[in-house]
């Protein structure tokens, strides 16, 4: 990876890290730029302002987390294995960057852009948890008549509200969530 290319990923790093912990208004481009181990103006190199930093940091978390989300599918799992390992990863996620992801759905209420990112992951996520519906299909794990798109919107409206409740609203810790319970319930309607 060529230097800049590391520096600017070492920002887009720090910046999740602050971000997460600060929100997006009470972060300072200062300390996204002593965590990166950079200068102030070296971050205006890379980035016009803290909007777009914030916006470059979300296309990156967003690849990240696909990135992560199709390793765990490519993993030689039965079914409910990849949808108990993507509930997981997706209550980590939503444990450890819950500033983030709230500044993301601010944020995508008022800006274009960050909706259409937003709803991009949207669709690539659904096409992910598409694929473990009809490989469970096929390998004789879910239902043959089951519709797909339903199975997708109950998995995905599922760990959402679960998620949602559980670390948002009941302020637990993602290792304490009952997720192979979770999955077990969900799974009952799909086989």
């Amino acid at each position: 990876m060529v230097e800049r290319e590391k520096r600017r990923i070492a920002i887009l790093r720090s910046a999740i890290e602050v971000f997460s912990q600060n929100g997006f208004y009470k972060s300072k481009i200062e300390e996204i730029a002593k965590n990166a181990g950079v200068g102030k103006g070296t971050i205006y190199h890379y980035f016009e302002s803290k909007n777009q930093l914030f916006e470059e940091m979300i296309k990156y978390s967003i690849e990240i987390y696909s990135e992560d989300i199709i390793k765990v599918i490519k993993k030689n799992l039965d079914t409910r294995e990849k949808i108990l390992s993507f509930f997981k990863y997706h209550v980590k996620i939503s444990h450890n960057y819950e500033n983030v992801l709230q500044s993301i759905l601010n944020q995508s209420r008022s800006d274009d852009m960050m909706r259409h990112c937003l709803l991009k992951f949207k669709a690539g996520l659904y096409k992910l948890i598409e694929q473990i519906i009809k490989e469970g299909i096929a390998n004789a794990e879910l239902r043959e008549d089951l519709d797909v798109g339903i199975a997708v919107c109950s998995i995905i409206g599922t760990i959402n509200q679960y998620s949602m409740k559980k670390v948002y609203y009941k302020k637990m810790n993602h290792d304490d969530l009952k997720l192979e319970i979770l999955v077990n319930e969900l799974l009952k309607g799909l086989k």
